[in-house]
């Protein structure tokens, strides 16, 4: 019997098809996530740059008289760009460690180990709460949150309905 445990231990778990999309998927995430956390220490990159879509943005909401949710929205959304942008560095920081984070735990899972998938829970959750945390709860930061916890948060179920495969 315990011979029949330390062959079933000693035998590495093969890497399931969802795990390999899903960890594709994932560094493809983590490449974009870098390339905007890198974009936040430019120096080039301006305030006005940021604001400029957004700016268009209210603008058109303004014009439909009846949208006054949407131009909410928007001036905090403005307040929030305006707030991330005067801690760009700390925001970066926090992205570029998230990023880190979420890379090493999809290699693990990759590796079929489970401590990868705590890693990218780990990862995911570090920039929204440090934005969170830098930005203040209001209806922007709130519905980003919201909405980035949702698609994560698919990520995170996939991943943990493959956690019965990972030792």
């Amino acid at each position: 019997m315990e011979e029949i445990n330390q062959e079933q231990q000693a035998e590495p778990k093969r890497m399931t098809r969802t795990i390999k999309v899903m960890t594709i998927l994932t560094f493809i995430g983590c490449a974009y996530s870098l390339i905007t956390a890198v974009t936040y220490l430019n120096p080039q990159l301006t305030l006005e740059m940021q604001l400029e879509p957004l700016q268009r943005m209210l603008e058109k909401a303004e014009e439909n008289s009846g949208n006054e949710m949407m131009v909410n929205f928007y001036l905090k959304s403005m307040d929030n760009v305006r707030i991330l942008f005067e801690n760009k560095y700390l925001y970066a920081i926090s992205s570029l460690i998230g990023v880190g984070i979420c890379v090493f735990g999809a290699v693990e899972m990759r590796k079929m180990n489970r401590m990868g998938f705590y890693a990218y829970v780990s990862g995911q959750i570090l920039p929204l709460l440090a934005s969170l945390a830098i930005t203040g709860w209001n209806i922007a930061s709130g519905s980003t949150f919201i909405v980035s916890f949702l698609f994560f948060g698919i990520f995170i179920l996939i991943y943990a309905f493959q956690l019965k495969h990972m030792r």
